[in-house]
């Protein structure tokens, strides 16, 4: 009965993972599969979907295209159950997160890092990153190796050119084909 597949979707940075990894935390007794589908064959996702619901498991398909667009070019043609089973599964569609939600996660990053920031920087911090969730995670660690005698003026400015660096050779490169 009930609920075993589930599609999450959006491009890379928009925080699929991380809001899978938060809800998994918070309800650690579900059993979750996590399935990229850009990793993945059609065949394979097919199984998958069969063992989920056979065993009573949840699946989370996570792919950045919308569900309609995955497999559109794999030479093997899609099995239509596949296709059925697909268009009924439930997709959640993120988008690249704005100032708030990164800001968001800038707290709990600075946090988890130990660093404490005034609210005015943590805003012009947030303001400045990548439009993308892992970029509030690669800033703290830059500012962790940022030296420590330097102004946190210098500091701040440093890390936030380190990560639009890391940011930018990272999507230049991100192409597949979920």
């Amino acid at each position: 009965g009930g609920l075993t597949s589930t599609a999450l979707t959006g491009p890379r940075g928009s925080g699929k993972s991380r809001l899978v990894d938060e809800a998994l935390a918070a309800r650690q007794d579900l059993q979750v599969v996590r399935l990229q589908i850009s990793d993945t064959l059609p065949l394979d996702v097919f199984a998958e979907i069969n063992a989920a619901t056979a065993e009573g498991r949840i699946l989370i398909l996570e792919g950045r295209r919308p569900v309609d667009k995955w497999f559109i070019h794999d030479p093997v043609p899609v099995p239509m159950d596949l296709t059925s089973r697909l268009a009924a599964a439930p997709e959640i569609t993120l988008d690249r997160p704005g100032t708030d939600a990164l800001l968001r996660a800038l707290r709990a990053d600075l946090d988890v890092h130990g660093h404490r920031l005034s609210y005015q920087h943590r805003n012009a911090v947030a303001a400045s990153l990548p439009r993308h969730f892992s970029a509030p995670r690669l800033f703290c660690q830059a500012l962790d190796e940022a030296p420590a005698d330097r102004p946190l003026a210098d500091r701040l400015e440093a890390s936030l050119a380190r990560v639009e660096e890391q940011m930018t050779g990272t999507l230049d490169r991100g192409v597949g084909r979920s």
